[in-house]
């Protein structure tokens, strides 16, 4: 054996300098790159694959061995189930009251007042400790004290008891929010 290798290299070596300056060993060569891959290996039956999904094109399986979720259509929507039980009623107390705090109209408010500039309370007919208030400067067509123009300006509210207090407040002056006498809509939800 250690006499045939010898001469098994010379012959190696022999055929590779004859095939690489021959066009057989040119052929050769750059056939090498197309059996590394494939004319077709990114169509099948001239479509071509793609990784994210686009018409025309086909979507590999994922490691699950399926589809992925964004490409399966949505099925039918299934039967309307039944209706489930009425809540408990809300409570809903509202008010109207006028730039100098007389209650114009309301729900669940008894009465309202004036305090100060720009601070009126409004009182309730139950506690509203517990709910939420709303308010927003806002006046009503209505009457002496009714106005078509709409006031300029915020509410800021918090419950004490049966009563809301409402602080409204303008832009303008030393001051960035000033307070200042303005008509405003109050909402309670409990």
């Amino acid at each position: 054996m250690k006499q045939r290798l010898p001469l098994i290299l010379s012959a190696t070596a022999l055929a590779v300098a004859l095939l690489g300056s021959t066009p057989l060993g040119n052929a050769a060569r750059s056939a090498v790159p197309f059996a590394l891959f494939a004319q077709n290996a990114g169509k099948v039956n001239g479509i071509s694959a793609s990784r994210k999904p686009k018409p025309g094109a086909l979507l590999p399986l994922g490691a699950n061995r399926k589809f992925p979720q964004a490409v399966l259509p949505e099925g039918p929507q299934g039967p309307i189930g039944p209706q489930g039980p009425a809540g408990p009623a809300a409570a809903k107390f509202w008010a109207v009251v006028n730039q100098d705090g007389t209650l114009y109209k309301g729900a669940g408010a008894t009465s309202s007042q004036r305090d100060d500039v720009g601070q009126y309370q409004v009182f309730f007919s139950q506690n509203v400790d517990n709910c939420a208030a709303v308010a927003s400067t806002g006046t009503h067509q209505a009457g002496a004290e009714g106005s078509k123009v709409i006031p300029l300006g915020m509410a800021s509210t918090w419950t004490h008891g049966s009563v809301v207090t409402v602080i409204t407040r303008t832009p303008g002056g030393f001051n960035p929010f000033q307070a200042l006498d303005r008509g405003f809509h109050l909402a309670v939800v409990c």
